[in-house]
């Protein structure tokens, strides 16, 4: 069987391509460090959901690890920012598609050549593969020279790919490949049936009896007469009939067949793995934007963060959950928005309010802008500034399981104690509705010994909570209270604002809403 061309290049090829190190997603060599795996955060954050919604479809380009490895500098950030950006332009992006469809078609190629037992038909299909490729490495090279881009990245990739096709290796698969099938092209053989015996045979030179009927009926010609070929290479195997027609034909050709398969055994690794990879990178960010584009469609804005120093102020404007909105706009319905920032000394976005008011999407959509800053992508909202973060961890309150032996109280404590040992100054913390299975005074101490702790570490994040109190410990701690409507409290509004906690104020208007004031009763109670 043959290899899928996927190692290493051939000995003949120019090393140096091999260690350039050109890459659409890093300005430099990385170490391989081991990719996140799919965690509790990644479900919090509603990011498994953005991530298979965005990777559909591409599943073989094995991108979710992508999406969850984050970068570690604002170098990096800036890096791939520049490159997204030429991404979104309509040249530009269309190139890299038109490119990764191509390489699509010759994995398909391949794999065809790989399953047929058939010598010829094999090498039939490995040539194909081949030209398909080189195809498709000269079409984006040419169309990154033709097409305006202003990131150093891709212009790294313009200019490696213009060596690399100058490579002794390329240009021989080429040269070769062309000869191979220009001289196949030129084999013109008859088959003959008579009842179940198949005759082939070299076609004649001399005109046939087709060309002399063809002349006679000449001048009742009305346009030029559609031409008609047999393809070897359509989508269907070949039969056994049409592979003893083929060996049949091989015999009676030998020279170009011969050609043939000296080409697809000596070309086995045709594919450098620096473009393979090139292609899997472009997926990366043309998965993003494709995701992006239903939202923008709809009046919803995205940006690219500026990168801030960890004590300078930080936050977004009109932001918001991505999966969400995706959904709601799928369905036709209004995306509510929602700002947040930090500056000075605050750290911490305490938020409070009543129940399905949008407090716990308000914790995604923060934390899905950090990740996603920290990918090098835009995010959603009108303007954000972001530090690159080293670590997002997160703790969303569940619902006791019965049949756990750990109480979710005790859960609640281990996980904050995993959290706290591994945050750095340069983190995000996420907590959701923690100590909810506690009493209201063992709650209350917790939480607050649990911003406390987060604060003498100095990381950024959210704790979202049913204690109001808990937004008023310290300057570095944040208030933000999810709304309802003042002329109707049960009717959410899902807008998170920064002001002091209001759940008395809401109380009240909702008992007076319902008619259980105190003075609403007694007055009810007198009459």
């Amino acid at each position: 069987m043959i290899p899928n061309g996927q190692g290493a290049p051939g000995p003949d090829e120019d090393r140096s391509l091999d260690r350039s190190g050109v890459s659409l997603l890093f300005s430099e060599p990385v170490p391989q460090l081991p990719v996140p795996l799919a965690g509790d955060w990644l479900v919090d954050l509603r990011l498994d959901q953005l991530i298979s919604q965005a990777t559909s479809g591409r599943e073989s380009y094995e991108l979710a690890q992508l999406f969850r490895r984050r970068l570690e500098t604002p170098e990096q950030v800036r890096f791939r920012q520049d490159i997204c950006r030429d991404f979104e332009r309509p040249e530009v992006g269309d190139a890299w598609r038109s490119f990764g469809h191509q390489l699509a078609d010759t994995r398909s190629c391949l794999a065809r050549a790989d399953r047929t037992r058939h010598n010829w038909e094999r090498g039939l299909w490995y040539l194909e593969a081949a030209l398909q490729y080189v195809r498709a490495v000269e079409q984006l090279s040419q169309g990154l020279r033709a097409t305006g881009f202003s990131s150093a990245g891709l212009g790294a990739v313009r200019d490696y790919l213009g060596a690399y096709q100058e490579s002794p290796k390329f240009s021989d698969l080429a040269r070769e490949g062309r000869a191979v099938k220009a001289e196949l092209a030129g084999v013109r053989y008859s088959v003959k049936v008579t009842g179940n015996r198949v005759a082939v045979g070299r076609f004649p030179d001399e005109p046939g009896l087709g060309e002399e009927v063809t002349d006679a009926f000449q001048r009742f010609q009305q346009g030029a007469p559609a031409m008609r070929e047999f393809d070897l290479l359509r989508p269907e195997w070949l039969d056994p009939v049409e592979q003893r027609i083929l060996d049949r034909v091989a015999r009676l050709f030998p020279q170009p067949f011969t050609h043939l398969e000296r080409f697809w055994r000596r070309e086995l690794q045709f594919r450098n793995p620096v473009v393979v990879e090139l292609d899997r990178e472009a997926q990366f960010y043309l998965a993003y934007l494709e995701f992006l584009a239903p939202l923008r469609e709809a009046g919803l804005s995205v940006c690219y963060p500026e990168l801030v120093d960890a004590g300078a102020p930080s936050g977004a404007d009109s932001t918001y959950d991505l999966v969400l909105a995706r959904k709601l706009v799928g369905l036709g319905q209004p995306v509510v928005v929602n700002d947040f920032s930090l500056t000075g000394a605050e750290r911490i976005l305490v938020v409070s309010g009543p129940n399905q008011g949008g407090k716990t999407t308000f914790a995604v959509t923060v934390g899905q802008v950090y990740h996603l800053t920290a990918l090098g992508l835009p995010v959603a909202g009108t303007r954000a500034g972001i530090p690159v973060c080293d670590a997002i961890l997160t703790h969303f309150g569940r619902t006791e399981d019965l049949g756990d032996r750990q109480g979710r109280l005790e859960a609640d404590i281990a996980a904050l104690a995993e959290i706290f040992a591994g945050a750095t100054e340069r983190s995000v913390v996420i907590l959701n509705e923690t100590f909810g299975s506690a009493s209201l005074e063992d709650a209350r101490s917790l939480g607050r010994r649990t911003l406390e702790r987060l604060v003498a570490i100095g990381v950024r994040g959210v704790y979202v909570t049913f204690i109001d109190e808990l937004a008023e410990i310290g300057s570095a701690v944040v208030s933000m209270v999810s709304m309802v409507d003042p002329e109707d409290p049960a009717e959410r509004t899902f807008r998170v604002l920064r002001r002091p906690p209001d759940g008395l104020a809401y109380a009240l208007a909702l008992a007076r809403k319902y008619g259980l004031t105190h003075d609403q009763l007694r007055e009810r109670l007198g009459n």
